[in-house]
Order: C-alpha cells, then structure tokens, then sequence
C-alpha cells in the first residue's frame, strides 16, 4: 500500500514539474499584460479629460471614447493558465470572457490578445489626439 501511495505521488509530482506553459501562451500573457497597461492609462487620461471645460463635440468625443473604454474592459479575455493576479493592475475582480474562449488554442488566443491590445491602443490614441486638440483651442488667444 505504501508504494502505491509513494507511487501516485510520484505520478502527480512529475506531471506537476513536467507541465511548462506553452510559449505562445506565454507570449498572449505578454500581451495581456501591455493591453492592460495601455487600458490603465486610457482611464487616466479620460480622467484628466473629464476635469477640463470641453466643447459640446468635444465632450460627445469624450463621452464615446469613455463607453468604448469600458466596453473594451468588459470584452478583455483572460488568458488561462495565468493567475489573474499576475500582472493585473485593475481593480475590478470579476471574470472576463467566456469558458469557450478559455479553450482556445493558444495560436487564437494570441489573436485575440493582439486583437484587444491594438483597440485599446486605437482608443488611447483617440483619447491623446482629443486632449491635444482641447489643448490646442484653449491656449489659442
């Protein structure tokens, strides 16, 4: 009995220690990680907007960019085999995406990552793009 015993600890040790992420995965992780630094950094600057005495268009452009914000936060997809905490400087606590997502291979999961970092970029350009314009007007006499 005791060998079996030593024997399926054996089994679940080596299977623990043999288990490496896969390097694409890893790769998605990466991604995540920048997108959702960029997304940090996206609120902020929306933030800053939002104390500013902006134009009516102006303020519609915010008010855009602000939905897309967190609809973008609530699209995000976790990347699985991640520790949530990992990396994740968001205050929120709930889970992103869907089990189905989960089971992606991890070629797909990469897109899906790349496809998330290049909105949030897209939106933070929009955001700095805004602010300049608002910068612009009110330092033009």
């Amino acid at each position: 009995m005791i060998r079996y015993l030593i024997g399926i600890s054996l089994f679940f040790l080596m299977a623990c220690h043999n288990h490496e992420t896969d390097p694409v995965l890893k790769r998605a992780f990466a991604v995540h990680q920048i997108a959702i630094h960029m997304h940090d950094s996206l609120k902020h600057e929306l933030n800053a907007l939002q104390t500013r005495s902006l134009n009516p268009e102006d303020e519609a452009k915010w008010k855009q960019l602000q939905s897309a914000s967190v609809k973008w936060e609530s699209s995000l997809v976790e990347v699985p085999g991640f520790d949530h905490a990992e990396g994740h400087s968001h205050s929120h606590h709930h889970k992103h995406g869907t089990d189905a997502l989960q089971d992606l291979p991890p070629s797909e999961m990469l897109t899906i990552q790349q496809a998330l970092m290049d909105e949030v970029k897209h939106l933070l350009d929009q955001t700095r793009g805004l602010a300049a314009t608002h910068a612009q007007a009110t330092s033009t006499p």
